[in-house]
């Protein structure tokens, strides 16, 4: 039974990679605030700084991200939801300087260019802020493009760095993936949760 959990979880977690809804994902490094920089609670506008990565195509048009770029997210609140921009750009502001990425809008609900577009200063005109699923955090789906920490166990990203020189150990080919740093395939997946299951299969008959 315990093989069996674990192939189904590991199909689920593919199947929701396939499917990412998340419509913006953010390295951040700075959240100031509109009109006054350090409150929150008088707050209608946020310039966020960091790398991004926003969803490219009309809603349907599947998993497709623009590149990572550096620059700023401008986002003005939608009229009568100042509580819950508010409470959702103090979450954004928790991530400044973390490993992961903060995550926020959705890909069904706003096509491009409804999520916000990255430019170079936080000037202009902002964007609507896209109220959708709240932040999440994350270094799953696109954030290890944006120089967000890869997962515990992800054999494709880069290994930690070692501790007894203080350096960044080379990313190295570790055999998961027949092209050199690449992710695993859906197919090789399969493969594996096909062995691990005969395997379990067969210890127990014996």
């Amino acid at each position: 039974m315990r093989v069996v959990a674990f192939v189904a979880v590991l199909a689920a977690a593919g199947q929701a990679a396939a499917s990412d809804q998340t419509g913006v994902y953010g390295k951040i490094t700075s959240v100031e605030y509109e009109p006054t920089a350090g409150d929150v609670n008088t707050a209608t506008k946020v310039k966020v700084g960091g790398n991004f990565t926003v969803v490219n195509g009309p809603v349907g048009s599947g998993d497709s991200y623009t590149a990572a770029a550096q620059g700023f997210l401008y986002y003005s609140c939608p009229a009568g939801q100042d509580s819950v921009c508010r409470m959702e750009w103090a979450d954004i502001k928790k991530a400044v300087g973390a490993s992961d990425c903060a995550t926020w809008g959705s890909r069904s609900q706003f096509p491009t260019p409804g999520l916000g577009s990255v430019r170079s200063a936080a000037t202009g005109t902002a964007d609507s802020y896209p109220i959708a699923m709240g932040v999440m955090r994350t270094s799953l789906g696109q954030c290890p493009k944006l120089g967000g920490s890869p997962p515990v166990g992800d054999m494709a990203g880069a290994p930690p760095a070692d501790m007894a020189t203080g350096g960044t150990l080379e990313p190295k080919n570790t055999g998961c993936s027949s092209v050199p740093g690449a992710a695993p395939t859906a197919a090789a997946l399969l493969g594996l949760l096909s062995f691990v299951l005969a395997v379990g299969l067969n210890r127990r008959k014996g």
